[in-house]
């Protein structure tokens, strides 16, 4: 189980010298956000290779799910980061599973992603979303991103995966 507590966003200690702003992902956002999904997630450690029209079918198909709960940041205007997710209900109310998060390559060790996490939580908050969780790599340098910004790793629990086409 997830306590209430598990994803409180902390302070950090430094300033960002932009304006930044979120804003609901919209459909018109799906081939921008694509672009910086593409950046960010090609480049080392994770290196994966995806199709433009990949990512941008992925992305639609979150923002049409019911309880889609997608964010753009903006810095002085430009594109800078997205996180795209879902409301998830839990006995304790409603979760906000964060499936992708990536800031674009020109906007990363700025502190654009902090300062986005924090953004998020309060929007989450607006939303009636009393926490945030989400999975990485263990060894990747995301999750020390992450628990600098409050996240923490929950010991007791394992990502486990099954293909649905596979017979019983």
């Amino acid at each position: 189980s997830f306590p209430v507590d598990i994803c409180r966003i902390c302070c950090f200690n430094y300033i960002v010298h932009m304006d930044l702003e979120i804003r609901r992902m919209s459909p018109a956002d799906i081939e921008p956000c694509a672009g910086i999904f593409i950046a960010a997630f090609s480049a080392p450690p994770w290196n994966d290779r995806c199709e433009p029209e990949d990512v941008q079918a992925y992305l639609a198909r979150f923002l049409a799910l019911d309880g889609s709960l997608c964010f753009v940041c903006l810095a002085g205007g430009r594109l800078a980061a997205l996180s795209a997710g879902m409301k998830k209900p839990w006995l304790g109310g409603v979760e906000y599973y964060i499936d992708q998060f990536c800031v674009a390559p020109a906007f990363q060790r700025r502190g654009v992603g902090s300062v986005f996490l924090r953004l998020l939580a309060a929007a989450c908050a607006d939303e009636g979303v009393y926490g945030m969780m989400l999975n990485t790599e263990r060894s990747f340098p995301a999750r020390r991103f992450y628990e600098r910004n409050g996240f923490r790793v929950e010991g007791s629990l394992a990502v486990l995966v099954r293909d649905a086409s596979e017979s019983k």
